[in-house]
């Protein structure tokens, strides 16, 4: 019943999605910080919109609370009411940020250091911290049990935090270019990232192995992202489209715009792709319709399968 964006100044904004009325407006008062964590994305030719801190606010997994950025701290709103829940102090501006699944921890990259530190949110206490990264940190994610931190970097690689013993568990490398995005699917198995090579990766989150390589785009790919039914990956990229592939990577839609794709996300069923874009203008598209792909065959029916039929029927 409600929707949250975020303009280019920092702004957030709570929307009625029922009338469209403007409930709360939120960080309205840092543009000078927008715009120097907007020119990372151009750093490789890219629009400002590219980099995470400002594709989308920061929003709990329940989309209860979403985090307010201010020069040295951090505060944690209720996305109700905009009612101040929770507030941490830290040395320098916060680039990217997480909250766990319980909504009681809480981590942020800092601006222009390779530095990740992980609060309680209960106390505001730092409970960990991670240093010593040679790029700057555009994006985070908690694992699913909320015990690792997964963070995209700026030279290219993917790295899983241990929050409890203070270290990397695991590196992720392959890309050759700024990781801008870095995401889990449901249970924390897998790992899905997308970067300035052009590219996004799907990983085994235990061990490192690069299962799949979506390769098409022909700039640096923004965002990446699961479908709901996890056999489907989307892919937001700088040369202008949105793709969906199958999890071998194998592309199977491609959409354009006319404009540059900012921000993209998945209806709840799989059936659309909800996008905003730099014109200035919200599209919507068709996906490979689940509930259709569902009618095909039986449970042990291959998705390529299904989708090779669905395609032969839709071309009769």
């Amino acid at each position: 019943d409600r929707l949250l964006t975020r303009n280019l100044s920092g702004a957030a904004m709570l929307w009625s999605a029922e009338d469209g009325t403007l409930l709360h407006r939120l960080n309205d008062e840092l543009p000078h910080l927008a715009a120097q964590i907007g020119t990372l994305g151009g750093l490789r030719g890219g629009p400002m919109m590219a980099t995470s801190a400002l594709r989308e606010p920061e929003t709990s997994r329940d989309s209860n609370l979403l985090t307010i950025l201010g020069a040295s701290d951090l505060q944690i709103v209720d996305a109700h009411d905009a009612q101040l829940v929770a507030r941490v102090e830290t040395e320098l501006p916060s680039m990217a940020q997480a909250i766990d699944a319980t909504n009681t921890q809480l981590a942020t990259s800092l601006l222009g250091v390779g530095i990740v530190i992980v609060f309680d949110l209960s106390s505001g206490e730092e409970t960990a911290r991670f240093e010593g990264f040679s790029g700057q940190l555009l994006d985070l994610e908690f694992s699913p049990d909320g015990g690792e931190v997964l963070a995209g970097i700026m030279d290219g690689t993917a790295r899983i935090l241990d929050v409890k013993t203070n270290e990397i568990r695991l590196t992720l490398e392959g890309h050759d270019g700024f990781l801008f995005s870095a995401t889990y699917n449901r249970d924390g198995t897998r790992v899905l990232t997308a970067a300035g090579d052009n590219t996004a990766r799907l990983w085994d989150a235990a061990t490192g192995e690069n299962l799949a390589t979506f390769k098409g785009h022909a700039n640096f790919g923004q965002d990446a992202r699961f479908s709901p039914d996890e056999r489907r990956v989307m892919t937001v990229s700088a040369d202008g489209s949105i793709k969906v592939w199958d999890l071998e990577g194998n592309e199977l839609m491609s959409f354009a715009g006319g404009s540059q794709p900012t921000f993209a996300v998945w209806t709840p069923d799989g059936s659309r792709i909800v996008s905003s874009w730099a014109d200035g203008k919200i599209r919507v598209f068709n996906s490979v319709p689940w509930d259709e792909l569902a009618q095909i065959g039986d449970d042990e029916t291959p998705f390529e399968q299904r989708l090779s039929e669905w395609r032969g029927r839709e071309n009769r």
